[in-house]
């Protein structure tokens, strides 16, 4: 692609980039950034990389569009493009960031300033204008604190839980390439054994003040997605010490993440809340709130061997939702958390799955749930085996995604993909003395 196809790429990317928080709605689901996914789509054309298509891991991603597909156009009855249309385009976005270059120059650090600076100042107008809203389901229930929670542009706090992870993720890869971050170095670029961050007391002010300004908000939305922003710092803290003791600490931050994640699931298991007063002092009279469409979706995926390979579709699951829960379950598990029954009619009518991982089965089928994961493992896989921190950082965040997709639909949401997509970049970038592909792809390549 010629530099001045390439600098509009760029430019493109970052104003997806900056549109992305603004949320501003076109119509329908259809937002103002998506509106450049037409560039997208010609960039990605033109640099014609198509032999990455065949490689891992992302020849699973591709399998994972492909059957979807097939199953969508062959399924009988009234043909259901919207599910397709968002794994393709969530493919893109992808393949469009994963190989475009953004980590030059500062750009993601002035980035990731002003999108946090942004959430206090939406944050604090809210305050002022008495505009935090409340989620009236919980008013009064053991869920009484998750009533005002943070939600920033977003109408659903969990929505800006899982944004989060992008602006922390553009100021890792700026920090790390600041202080000279290499995917092909022995140790990252940050040699020596003082670690990228040195030990300075104001550098150690400065990131303190950092990690506060991102940290409030996020817990302010207490939203299970902060999982996705953990790993990320589980990925990078270890690359702040030096060199004799990273391999210690990176062992380290995989046991607190996944013991910290599995907590977090634990909450989606059982009530937990309220708490009781004696051990194991957590609520686990019944299952979790989720699971009661979670278990919806498990008995229309199993129903018969032709829905389990080829999904039911959208309309499919709402139709046979009401058959599939379980409302004895659903009375029980409500009368837990204390909720109102005014609320159990919704519960027995439709609800999402709250859960990727059915909500794929369900709509694509088994093969291309599938594939999807043997392209998120082979992603992590690959970045993992890299030396440096940026491998670490994709890995970290990989397994942060697989852990959140047990408590909702998130591979619909576009930053997820754009995360994925700029780790990506970083992560698997060759050295330019050691690129040796064709000049097309050569100048496609971050």
């Amino acid at each position: 692609m010629n530099s001045r196809l390439e600098r509009l790429a760029t430019l493109a990317a970052w104003a997806y980039l900056v549109l992305l928080p603004l949320n501003l709605r076109v119509h329908g689901p259809l937002v103002l950034h998506d509106l450049l996914a037409p560039v997208f789509l010609a960039a990605v054309l033109w640099r014609a990389d198509w032999r990455r298509w065949w490689r891992r891991p992302d020849a699973a991603l591709a399998g994972w569009v492909v059957l979807a597909a097939v199953v969508t156009l062959l399924r009988p009855g009234r043909l259901e493009l919207y599910e397709l249309a968002i794994a393709a385009y969530m493919a893109l976005l992808y393949a469009f960031f994963s190989r475009t270059c953004l980590t030059a120059g500062a750009g993601l650090g002035r980035y990731a300033v002003a999108v946090v600076l942004s959430f206090w100042a939406v944050g604090l107008g809210q305050v002022l204008l008495g505009r935090i809203d409340t989620h009236g389901a919980y008013v009064g229930s053991a869920l009484g604190f998750l009533s005002r929670r943070f939600g920033y542009t977003f109408a659903n706090p969990n929505l800006f839980g899982s944004f989060a992870a992008l602006p922390l993720a553009a100021a890792l890869l700026a920090f790390f390439r600041a202080h000279g971050a290499s995917p092909s170095g022995p140790a990252g670029g940050c040699g020596g054994t003082a670690g990228c961050g040195g030990r300075g007391a104001g550098r150690l002010w400065r990131l303190a003040l950092a990690a506060a300004a991102f940290g409030v908000p996020l817990v302010l939305s207490a939203s299970r997605h902060l999982v996705l922003s953990l790993g990320l710092i589980c990925g990078a803290w270890p690359w702040l010490l030096g060199v004799s003791r990273r391999r210690l600490a990176l062992a380290a931050s995989w046991g607190v993440f996944l013991l910290l994640a599995a907590l977090l699931t634990l909450t989606i298991l059982v009530p937990f809340f309220p708490l009781t007063t004696a051990f194991p002092y957590i609520n686990a009279r019944s299952p979790g709130m989720y699971l009661i469409h979670q278990d919806a979706y498990r008995r229309m995926v199993l129903d018969s061997p032709g829905s389990l390979l080829l999904g039911i579709g959208p309309r499919a699951v709402r139709e046979r939702y009401p058959a599939a829960v379980d409302p004895a379950m659903a009375e029980r598990v409500l009368r837990e958390y204390r909720m109102s029954d005014a609320l159990l009619p919704s519960f027995l009518e439709y609800m999402d799955a709250h859960n990727e991982y059915l909500n794929q089965a369900a709509a694509f089928g088994l093969p291309a749930l599938l594939c999807l994961a043997a392209f998120l493992i082979g992603l992590a896989v690959t970045a993992a085996r890299r030396q440096g921190p940026l491998g670490p950082l994709l890995a970290f965040y990989v397994a942060g995604l697989a852990f959140a997709c047990l408590w909702d639909d998130l591979l619909s949401k576009r930053w997820i993909w754009v995360t994925l997509g700029l780790l990506a970049a970083a992560a698997t970038a060759r050295p330019a003395a050691q690129d040796t592909a064709t000049p097309r792809a050569a100048e496609a390549a971050p």
